[in-house]
């Protein structure tokens, strides 16, 4: 199975939540529509939330088998100034590594990573690092993932945003920080559906350079995880795709691990350079659920507005993954013609009541944006842009609109209704 890597090296696109949005949409090739519906999050704007996080693994509070030198703490994840960060230290403990078992209960490790051995330990030991990490209490299926994040930086740090499931892992990062222009993305049990991959590219587990710096500022990564897809996306730009199929919900995971010493499937180790603490930051994680009604509440202010799509977009790709649903088929069909490239990320955002819009392609660069009222064609917003753009729907009358996109030769419209 091969990760399929449509841009190795891209201009940064830098996307500005303008807040949490109630709807991501998805313009793609050929006028296909996307749309997700914000299901659970958090901004980080108070306390850790006990009924939404824990602060360990539910096996415990450190993964012995991949030879990692932390052990998470409560207090090693904090909020402070809107941030979640998670951070590490280097103050040796004796302590547990599951609190729930015995000082002198053995624990082995069910694993063997590249002839690396069961490692098998007292539960009470001598621990050189603590860490933070995040476990969500409730799982998902399916949907739209997305952290913004800004790094460490220094040997031995090794911080993830993934899925975890128990029967499946997606990984939709990894950044080993003392090189901190790379970044993993991985696939973990399921079912692969395209062993070779069709378009080639790196191995699955390789590191892929790019020219973003992750320590340097904050950026957006993100999955969309349908049925039988996988796509990765830095700062809203598809970068990867892999075609595999996952059977259950998977629960959400933010970690700053510690590497241990090379051979081991985590390397290398801290060395006298690695500052301490050192802090993982997260803007919010943002999960969404795939939004495939024609009539969605988007907004409801004071007006009690709301919007609703008249689309009915079903993708090609999405009609022959279901044609092709017995898993270990062969899927000739999968080519880069039919892969969903987004164009233009749409937001329509509750609290703010404006619909924020990123242009992620080149023939988007320049662009026209209308608003038309549809009885009559009246003219209600008329604009070009060379970057991202908002526009306020908060006075808005009722009606049918069309939001319409002309970029070099070709025109997207996204119909909407405004019901007060």
């Amino acid at each position: 199975m091969k990760i399929i890597l449509l841009h190795l090296i891209f201009a940064i696109i830098y996307y500005n939540a303008y807040s949490q949005p109630k709807y991501v949409v998805f313009l793609c090739e050929e006028g296909v529509i996307q749309k997700f519906k914000y299901e659970w999050g958090d901004e980080f704007d108070s306390n850790i939330s006990g009924e939404k996080w824990m602060k360990e693994y539910p096996w415990g509070r450190s993964l012995i088998c991949n030879n990692e030198q932390q052990i998470y703490l409560p207090e090693n994840a904090v909020v402070e100034h809107s941030l979640l960060r998670l951070f590490v230290d280097n103050k040796k403990l004796l302590i547990r590594a599951n609190p729930e078992l015995s000082d002198s209960a053995v624990l082995v490790a069910d694993c063997d990573y590249n002839g690396i051995p069961d490692t098998i330990g007292i539960n009470l030991r001598e621990i050189n690092y603590s860490s933070g990490m995040l476990y969500s209490k409730p799982g998902f299926k399916y949907g739209l993932f997305e952290c913004k994040f800004k790094i460490p930086n220094g040997k031995g740090l090794w911080p993830a945003f993934w899925l975890f499931g128990h029967q499946g892992e997606i990984d939709a990062f990894e950044i080993r920080c003392h090189q901190t222009n790379k970044i993993h993305f991985d696939l973990h049990q399921g079912i692969s559906l395209a062993q070779n991959g069709p378009l080639g590219g790196e191995p699955v587990g390789g590191w892929i350079r790019t020219n973003i710096d992750f320590s340097n500022n904050f950026n957006n990564m993100s999955i969309i995880w349908k049925e039988n897809t996988v796509e990765w996306f830095i700062n809203n730009i598809p970068v990867a795709i892999e075609y595999h199929h996952f059977k259950h919900p998977m629960s959400v995971v933010l970690n700053l691990a510690v590497a241990g010493n090379c051979p081991s499937p985590f390397c290398p180790g801290p060395d006298d350079n690695t500052y301490f603490p050192a802090f993982f930051e997260i803007d919010y994680v943002r999960t969404f659920s795939p939004a495939d009604s024609n009539e969605i509440l988007l907004i409801q202010n004071i007006n009690e507005k709301k919007i609703e799509f008249l689309d009915a977009f079903k993708t090609k790709s999405e009609k022959s993954l279901k044609a092709t649903s017995k898993y270990l088929k062969q899927l000739p069909e999968f080519t880069a013609k039919n892969l969903e490239k987004p164009l233009v990320r749409i937001d329509f955002n509750e609290n703010n009541q404006e619909i924020g819009i990123e242009p992620l392609d080149s023939r988007f660069e320049r662009y026209e944006i209308k608003l038309l009222k549809k009885y009559g064609l009246s003219e209600v917003y008329l604009n070009s842009f060379t970057g991202s753009s908002k526009i306020m729907t908060d006075n808005l009358d009722a009606g049918e609109y069309k939001l319409i996109f002309n970029a070099i030769s070709k025109t997207y419209e996204i119909p909407f209704t405004m019901i007060k």
